[in-house]
């Protein structure tokens, strides 16, 4: 018979110690350190006294005076020395199969495992901030311990990770900075597709309407994870809160993981949008009777007659109440001093009801008129410019219970010239054109994620007209319905096909909804998903920044937060402006654009009346060379 014997190898080594294990598995006879001292016996205590004993750690191997690691030192096998100077010291035992290394990159994950980077090899030595890296071996300008890491390739001052942060990084040679981290090139050539986890986020966030962004939901994340951590029994986290977030992501840097979350957002966001669906124009034409192209032309009842669309009884009774009027309430058709027809408060109605019904709630279709989905492509903008007011009360205008002759909207642009039969008429200061006022709206040339604004255009065009500027402050006409004022254009159209002015206000929209998010089960991605029937619209003042010269979409990357930027809010020409940094526009759309608003290379006419004055003047000067800019009969 033959017998066969199968010895069993044991994942103790006499040769080498495992990275895996910190070398506590390494039983071999070396007896020296690193630095060549002699070790002590463990069951001695002198020189050193000690409480690392057989008798305390029992089957770690303290046999004799051989390096080893009972305490689990982050180094690897270490022993007292005999050295009364020295009380300990690691040893230089091999590693057995080391994983492998590289000089040029540093790998995030290997096999879906998280590394950190610990496998860079390379020789950069500059944070990302530009500071020079301290050597390793100095304490100066900082002091530290991480001669401790033998392991670690903490060779002269190259970027490394011996303690498990997310990335590699190093101290630097400022004082004032104690480390940063590096800007070393990553080597995973795809993301993982199931990567490990240090815990558990299963569990549901709820997130409100200005929640969801890549910030907040980060600092959400991290709630979780230091809850987590801090539970008794919880194990380390090598590589923290960052490395969670990139496996949440599927991501192989902070950078990208950060991008992730809020394109996770962008695209919860878009999904409530569609499962709100798109609202149409019909209850406006049916129930309102209105011809959208003939009010957007300038025409209709609605910019023809004058009266109230909304008061309230308060109105009346704070302007003297029954000493001054008969008829106090909130009915315009009964007011004394031009009473509201039944088609204009009907209009009015259905133009309130369809704000609150569908343009809040859902994004509009292309109305029934000259506006479609092609439509400003020149320019990607709209722009209504109006030279009326009909209705008192409401605090914008001149238009007043006791006058609205030829009533003036609040006066915030200044009309420059007029073209027609290739006539040019200009408009310095005033006198003709009294107060006028121009409110605009813009959007992306192409499909970006999240981006509600521009496929909420639609409904943007529906509030400035109608809601905001006709319903809430009775603006009408269309500035060239005055019979002083030369030429012809619509009262809203796109901003290639008006005529000059200095400025425009500006709305634009803001998508928002509530949201759940949460791992896809144990391992998985994370999920960010929209509560049903949460979804809304809310139209903001525009956010921009003042033109800036030789400024553009590659220095607004590089640095979105420059110093040179200017914040500007409720201006047509500074949220264009940062749509073309953003790369949204483009330089023709921009060239097109500031045909008509010459404003938008000198924020100066967003000050004064003069300094838009000024600016029509010099334009008007530029446009037509020797042309004397004063008015002509």
């Amino acid at each position: 018979a033959f017998f066969t014997f199968f010895v069993g190898i044991s994942s103790a080594s006499t040769e080498c110690g495992s990275e895996e294990e910190k070398q506590a598995d390494y039983r071999g006879a070396i007896a020296l350190t690193r630095s060549g001292l002699e070790c002590q016996r463990w069951d001695s205590q002198t020189p050193q006294r000690h409480n690392r004993t057989p008798e305390i750690y029992p089957n770690k191997g303290l046999d004799e005076n051989y390096c080893r690691n009972p305490d689990n030192e982050p180094g690897g096998a270490w022993c007292y020395t005999t050295d009364s100077n020295t009380r300990w010291e690691y040893c230089a035992v091999p590693m057995c199969d080391p994983p492998p290394t590289y000089t040029d990159c540093g790998s995030q994950w290997v096999d879906n495992a998280w590394v950190g980077q610990e496998d860079y090899r390379g020789t950069i030595a500059k944070t990302v901030s530009g500071r020079t890296c301290q050597k390793w071996d100095s304490q100066t300008p900082h002091s530290h311990s991480f001669q401790n890491y033998p392991y670690a390739g903490l060779d002269e001052n190259y970027c490394r990770n011996p303690d498990g942060e997310h990335q590699s990084w190093c101290y630097t040679t400022d004082e004032n900075e104690r480390w940063e981290f590096c800007d070393v090139p990553v080597c995973d050539t795809a993301p993982p597709s199931a990567p490990t986890f240090c815990y558990d986020y299963t569990g549901v966030l709820e997130l409100g309407p200005k929640e969801c962004t890549a910030t907040k939901l980060y600092h959400k994340l991290k709630a979780v994870y230091n809850t987590k951590r801090k539970e008794p029994g919880a194990a380390s986290c090598p590589g923290g809160i960052q490395r969670e977030l990139m496996a949440l992501t599927r991501t192989t840097s902070v950078d990208e993981a950060h991008a992730a979350l809020q394109n996770l957002c962008d695209y919860a966001l878009e999904e409530a949008d569609d499962e709100a669906g798109d609202g149409d124009w019909i209850n406006l034409e049916q129930e309102g009777a209105i011809d959208l192209q003939e009010f957007w032309d300038g025409g209709g009842f609605l910019n023809e007659e004058t009266g109230n669309f909304q008061q309230e009884e308060n109105d009346f009774l704070k302007r003297g109440g029954y000493e001054k009027f008969i008829y106090i309430g909130d009915d315009p058709r009964q007011n004394d001093y031009l009473p509201t027809t039944e088609e204009s408060y009907i209009g009015g109605s259905a133009i309130d009801s369809f704000y609150t019904d569908e343009a809040s709630s859902s994004t509009l279709t292309p109305p029934p008129s000259n506006f479609n989905e092609g439509s400003c492509p020149d320019s990607n903008a709209a722009v209504c410019c109006w030279h009326r007011d009909r209705q008192y009360f409401d605090n914008n205008g001149n238009c007043n219970q006791n006058d609205c002759a030829r009533a003036n909207p609040m006066d915030n642009t200044d009309l420059c010239w007029t073209k027609e039969n290739g006539n040019v008429f200009p408009y310095p200061g005033d006198e003709t054109e009294k107060d006028l006022h121009c409110h605009g709206f813009a959007w992306a040339d192409y499909d970006v994620p999240g981006d509600i604004n521009s496929r909420a255009k639609w409904n943007n065009l529906f509030y400035v007209s109608l809601y905001d500027h006709l319903y809430q402050r009775g603006y009408a006409d269309s500035i060239t319905d005055d019979p002083l004022i030369m030429g012809q254009q619509a009262m809203c159209g796109c901003v290639e096909d008006m005529n000059p002015v200095a400025r425009a206000d500006c709305t634009e929209i803001v998508g928002q909804a509530n949201y759940t998010a949460y791992q896809d089960g144990e391992g998985g991605p994370l999920v960010v998903r929209p509560v049903t029937g949460s979804f809304n619209l809310e139209f903001n003042s525009c956010k921009g920044y003042d033109y800036v010269e030789d400024f553009g979409p590659e220095d607004y990357y590089a640095d979105p937060n420059a110093n040179e930027l200017k914040n500007s809010n409720n201006d047509l020409s500074a949220f264009v402006f940062r749509l073309y940094l953003e790369g949204k526009l483009d330089e023709n759309h921009i060239s097109a654009f500031e045909e008509t608003m010459i404003g938008y290379r000198n924020p100066e006419v967003n000050k004064s009346d003069a300094k838009r004055a000024e600016a029509c003047k010099a334009a008007f000067e530029e446009a037509f060379p020797g042309k004397p800019y004063i008015e002509t009969a």
